[in-house]
């Protein structure tokens, strides 16, 4: 089971090196992106105004990843063959999102990089902020997984994807700001509660998938 999981998840790797384009294109507007939020930020009234900017970045890379896991399989029409494999649709929808984990982290990681670059400050070089990123981007990868899978028989799917990836993000946002602030060191017990909050909805969305794959 395992070793099917690791080969559909290289499959799915390959198939996105393949499409080179879409990902200089993702690649792309990190770039611009960064460089845009750092040059505002120095005339910015919001303090360390890169720091909302990260988050907000590795939302917008998780819509446009979404696009690429259940809704593009859906209009390959290779979805049919993924339901046929003998691994469940709650083991299909975690590969996908393990796939979306390791793209946006990626390219989080890279915006990352650039904001500090960019912006000539090393806010965003702590311990305090990787670790936020990687349970934030955990959190956000099940949401854009179970985002795409919901909707990926809905014709307005390019419309519903984004606004139901902010509805579920907005609630870890404020607080997914606020322990990366410099001024207002997290605590354990945030990472404990954003851990607990991220494996939550993996598995809410691993049982429920086992009845939206089904349909």
């Amino acid at each position: 089971m395992v070793n099917r999981l690791i080969v559909l998840l290289v499959k799915d790797i390959l198939v996105s090196v393949r499409r080179g384009h879409e990902i200089l294109a993702s690649i792309g507007f990190v770039a611009a992106a960064s460089l845009a939020a750092s040059l505002f930020s120095y005339r910015s009234i919001i303090p360390h105004f890169v720091i909302p900017s990260l988050w907000l970045f590795i939302i917008f890379i998780s819509i446009f990843i979404s696009m690429v896991t259940f809704v593009s399989e859906y209009e390959r029409y290779t979805l049919i063959g993924l339901r046929l494999l003998p691994l469940s649709p709650s083991l299909l929808y975690l590969e996908k999102t393990v796939y979306t984990f390791i793209l946006t982290f990626g390219e989080g990681l890279l915006s990352l990089i650039l904001l500090s670059i960019f912006s000539a400050s090393s806010i965003l070089l702590r311990l305090s902020v990787l670790i936020t990123m990687v349970l934030f981007t955990l959190y956000i990868s099940s949401v854009s997984s179970f985002t795409s899978l919901l909707v990926m028989y809905s014709e307005g799917r390019s419309f519903l994807i984004p606004i139901l990836i902010f509805i579920l993000s907005a609630p870890l946002l404020g607080p997914i700001v606020s322990i990366s602030m410099p001024m207002l060191p997290a605590s354990w017990f945030d990472y404990v509660m954003l851990a607990v909050g991220s494996a939550s909805f993996l598995i809410m969305a691993m049982v429920l998938s086992e009845f939206i794959l089904e349909v």
